[in-house]
């Protein structure tokens, strides 16, 4: 369950580096963080 999230989360995550500015990267950097560290703990 956990490596399918996370593995969707990393394909929107190159997709999203393709096209976004430096300010959205970090952002969306920092929300993929916090939930990497919520599952875990």
């Amino acid at each position: 369950m956990l490596d399918r999230l996370f593995a969707i989360m990393a394909k929107v995550e190159s997709g999203v580096r393709a096209e976004r500015s430096a300010e959205e990267r970090q952002i969306f950097d920092a929300a993929r963080d916090h939930i990497y560290a919520v599952f875990h703990r």
